[in-house]
C-alpha cells in the first residue's frame, strides 16, 4: 500500500500506530527535538503531518509538543483550538545564563547552540534532553507533567543559533532577545 502524507489524518498520532495522544507519541516527539528527523522511521511525511497537534497549521513546533503533553496528561482536549501567539523577552548572558521575562509561563523551549556544549537545567519542575549533532547542541526543556517556568531556565555556553518557545497551554511564543551588554567600538580606519 502507498500512503501519501496528505491523506493521513492522524493529528497527535506521531508514531502512526493508530492510537493518538499517548505517552509514546510525546516521547517520540520530544526525541525529534534532540535527535532530528531520524527518529521518524514509519512514514516521515505522515509523522510530520501528525505533529500539528494544536491545529495551528505549523508542524514540528515546540507548541505542538506542549499541547500533546497537555492532552496526554488530561489537561486539554484533543481537538483543534484557537491559537494565539504570545510575545516574550529572553536574555542570554556572556556567562551562559538564559532567562525569560516573568510575564509569560513557558511550557517548553527548544534551543540550538553552536558547537558541542553541556547545558545545565536551571528551571524547577522541568526536564531536559540534549544532544550534539556534529555541528550544534540541541536542547529541549519541557515537562511531561504540564509544568511551566519563568526566569532563569538554562545555563549553556556558546553562541545561540535558534530558540523556539511555547506557553504552558501550547501557544507559540515570539521570543525577542534583550541585549545584556552595549559597546562602542573604534571606527578606525574610517570607511
Amino acid at each position: 500500500d502507498i500512503v501519501c502524507a496528505d491523506s493521513i489524518d492522524a493529528r497527535g498520532d506521531i508514531n502512526l500506530n493508530e492510537i493518538a495522544h499517548e505517552i509514546a507519541d510525546a516521547v517520540l516527539y520530544s526525541n525529534y527535538f534532540v535527535f532530528g528527523l531520524s527518529v521518524f522511521d514509519v512514514n516521515v511525511e505522515g509523522q510530520i503531518a501528525a505533529s500539528d497537534v494544536n491545529a495551528d497549521g505549523l508542524a514540528l513546533t515546540v507548541a505542538d509538543l506542549v499541547y500533546l503533553i497537555r492532552v496526554v496528561v488530561g489537561d486539554a482536549l484533543p481537538y483543534p483550538k484557537e491559537v494565539t501567539t504570545v510575545s516574550a523577552n529572553y536574555i542570554h548572558t556572556n556567562s551562559g545564563m538564559m532567562s525569560v521575562n516573568d510575564d509569560v509561563a513557558i511550557g517548553a523551549t527548544y534551543v540550538v547552540i553552536e558547537g558541542n556544549t553541556v547545558p545545565q537545567l536551571m528551571a524547577d519542575g522541568m526536564e531536559m534532553k540534549y544532544n550534539f549533532d556534529g555541528t550544534n547542541t540541541r536542547v529541549l526543556v519541557y515537562s511531561t507533567e504540564g509544568n511551566s517556568f519563568t526566569g532563569d531556565f538554562l545555563n549553556v555556553q556558546g553562541d545561540l543559533v535558534s530558540i523556539e518557545m511555547a506557553t504552558r497551554d501550547g501557544s507559540p511564543v515570539v521570543a525577542s532577545l534583550i541585549p545584556t551588554e552595549y559597546a562602542l567600538k573604534q571606527n578606525y580606519p574610517n570607511p
